[in-house]
């Protein structure tokens, strides 16, 4: 029986090509997506706290940042405290966009989850936000660990 962390990876790379070639038509890639996705969930998250979320060197989210800008997808603006942090926030354009591309990753969801019962994705869903939260560190004392995914 294979490892269930080679299942993981196999399932991750296989959809994610498959949301990539949906999204191609949107002009953007599945992490282009996703990281505008966390942005209209976090406007005024920086381009650090998104390096650490994803696990990429600040260098390579620095690159997809500035591809984002220059299409006109998010924009940036100076931190009220520290001028140095540079805020980011969704254009009009990169909002329409976000909205079409989670149309587009709802459909495939329900494609691969639709015979699952909702409870059972329910649970699969818990599960994996539980390991998540584990990887990052993110349990703290008596806290539940499904409640501290967003907060770091």
């Amino acid at each position: 029986m294979p490892r269930t962390l080679y299942l993981i990876h196999v399932f991750t790379h296989a959809t994610r090509s498959w949301i990539d070639d949906e999204l191609k038509g949107l002009g953007f890639t599945s992490m282009q997506f996703t990281v505008l996705s966390l942005i209209r969930d976090h406007p005024g998250i920086t381009s650090a706290d998104l390096s650490r979320r994803f696990y990429v060197s600040p260098q390579t989210m620095g690159n997809t940042i500035f591809n984002l800008e220059d299409n006109g997808l998010l924009s940036k603006r100076a931190d009220d405290r520290n001028r140095r942090f540079m805020r980011l926030q969704l254009t009009t354009k990169g909002g329409e966009l976000v909205a079409q591309g989670d149309a587009t990753v709802s459909r495939i969801e329900n494609e691969l989850f639709g015979r699952l019962s909702p409870e059972d994705v329910e649970t699969m869903h818990e599960s994996i936000a539980a390991m998540l939260a584990r990887l990052r560190g993110a349990r703290q004392s008596g806290e539940r660990v499904t409640e501290s995914i967003g907060k770091d």
